[in-house]
């Protein structure tokens, strides 16, 4: 999806169930629940909050986004000078600190140092600074190694450099595993920089990319923690380790783009999908269902393990032998193994995609025997809560009927062309919509600002969930309604007898459609017969 990986950068994109649509909080104004969305199929994005809206260029203007190439070369540069320096300087310190070592032994990561570079990042905030003297107290802010105040962001930490996934060596950033286990994050990274974006990057990916082209490998494993990656790596097996909670969007587009060319160089080979493989607790669970409905407009692509324990714990035998299973059937194999919470279970079913939610549901009745009917009964009773409390996005006023009708040609509930071929909505559509409506039946025509703003609303606003022919109804009687309407002001215009014989044909067969439709208001009707009949 296009300017999916750069407005990632710079929005916190979260799934709405439809796969090509994400909410965000609205940088435009104060908000504290995400009111502006994003739809990368149709191009546009809307604010339920301020109204602001558009295309997505125009949003892309809107937040500043500047694509100054000569800037960013000088300062990528010197960057990576920094990050050298810094991998030196905490390589150096893990030789020095044979307790950090001792500390990675006790948990069968020592395996990691060398062939991942792994170092260590000392308790004392200046020692860092000191081995970076040579570069300036801006450049080192700007390297993500330092925050504004010029304090340490990694401080007595395993520090794992995260590396350039075009040739797997450049350092771009580090990671930092917590060594005491009352310190908070476990695992933190180093602030954003012109080399890295922590919504944009996974870890390891070169080297996946690698295996996977060599052939011998169809899987490409999404997992939790960089560990977690590192020994699947060393056991040959492709594997990617997210930077936060859950795949962001944009990485998933990537590991989209990382799986499709892989699978064009070696096309004599099986296809490969995607496996998630999280820790088997809630928190993994958790990220696994956030990371497959932001993956859930490509759902075949996609398949889940549940492991007895956190991967780099088991041997390669257990993993491979792990039962490869859809996100569905893997969350009530969770369901199982933990008796969760039905409130939590319930929680967690909120992020789903639909069709996903439609198969739990569907494999909780056939496991009633194994789950308990009380079991299952209190998760389908707190989903039922949780999402009747859910604001739902602002919907369209009804008496804007023009406006209900794009939006559902926008969303694909009804098309003019071949739902309603004999009628040219066109020439009834009210002016300030015409070009919103010739631009969604596909007809490309140039919009001011506020006929891009609400073109924009209209192509993410809900509609009412009516049957196609409820729909064609409605517009038909609309249409022949307003037909009638024309036909007056035309006898008003131009009263003579001419023109009146001729516009009498044309209201006959007007209010003969009309009355086909017309059910709730016949007295209205009448009326406007009355009426045109004095001009006769």
């Amino acid at each position: 999806m296009r300017y999916l990986d750069v407005l990632s950068s710079v929005l916190d994109l979260q799934p709405t169930g439809d796969p090509f649509e994400f909410k965000t909080l609205c940088p435009f104004h104060p908000d504290r629940h995400p009111s502006l969305y994003v739809n990368f199929e149709k191009g546009v994005f809307y604010c339920f909050g301020c109204h602001i809206g558009g295309t997505i260029s125009r949003l892309l203007k809107l937040l500043k986004i500047s694509n100054s190439q000569a800037e960013r070369k000088t300062e990528t540069a010197t960057i990576e000078q920094v990050l050298r320096k810094a991998q030196q300087f905490f390589r150096d310190q893990l030789r020095l600190n044979p307790q950090i070592r001792n500390w990675l032994a006790s948990k069968n990561r020592e395996r990691f140092i060398d062939y991942f570079g792994l170092g260590y990042a000392p308790a004392d905030p200046k020692l860092l600074r000191e081995a970076l003297s040579e570069f300036s107290d801006e450049l080192l802010i700007s390297s993500g190694l330092f925050s504004e105040s010029m304090h340490p962001i990694l401080l007595n930490r395993v520090t794992i450099p995260i590396t350039s996934p075009k040739d797997g060596k450049t350092i771009i950033a580090f990671a930092g595993r917590a060594v005491r286990e009352d310190q908070q994050p476990k695992f933190i990274n180093t602030r954003n920089s012109a080399l890295f974006n922590k919504r944009t990057t996974l870890f390891n990916l070169f080297d996946a990319q690698r295996l996977l082209s060599e052939g011998g490998n169809n899987e490409l494993f999404v997992v939790e923690g960089y560990f977690d990656a590192m020994h699947l790596a060393m056991m040959r097996k492709p594997a990617v380790a997210l930077m936060g909670a859950a795949l962001t969007p944009a990485q998933a587009a990537i590991l989209v783009t990382a799986v499709s060319e892989c699978t064009q160089k070696r096309p004599k080979l099986r296809s490969i999908c995607i496996t998630l493989m999280f820790d088997p607790d809630h928190s993994g669970m958790e990220a696994m269902i956030k990371t497959a409905s932001v993956m859930s407009y490509n759902p075949k692509l996609i398949r889940a393990v549940i492991l007895p324990k956190d991967p780099d714990e088991l041997e390669p035998i257990e993993i491979m032998k792990a039962p490869r299973l859809s996100v569905a059937a893997a969350f009530i194999e969770f369901l199982k193994r933990t008796r969760l919470n039905p409130k939590e279970a319930a929680k967690l079913l909120l992020d789903v995609p639909t069709e996903i939610r439609k198969n739990v549901f569907l494999l909780l009745h056939r496991d009633t025997p194994i789950l308990g009917r009380k079991y299952i009964e209190a998760i389908q009773i707190h989903f039922s809560q949780f999402t009747k409390k859910r604001t739902l996005r602002v919907k369209l006023l009804r008496s804007d009927f023009w406006e209900l009708v794009i939006a559902a040609i926008l969303s694909g509930r009804i098309s003019p062309k071949t739902d309603l071929p004999d009628l040219d909505l066109s020439d009834i559509i009210p002016s300030y919509l015409k070009n919103v409506y010739l631009l969604a039946i596909g007809q490309p025509t140039a919009m001011s600002e506020s006929e891009e703003r609400l073109y924009a609303k209209l192509a993410i606003s809900n509609v009412p969930t009516l049957q196609k022919q409820s729909w064609c109804d409605a517009i038909r009687k609309a249409y022949w309604k307003r037909k009638i309407s024309q036909i007056l002001e035309e006898a008003q215009k131009n009263p003579s007898d001419e023109t009146l014989m001729k516009l009498r044909e044309q209201y006959l067969h007007a209010v003969s459609e009309y009355g086909k439709y017309q059910t709730a208001d016949p007295d209205r009707l009448i009326d406007t017969a009355e009426f045109l009949e004095s001009f006769f």
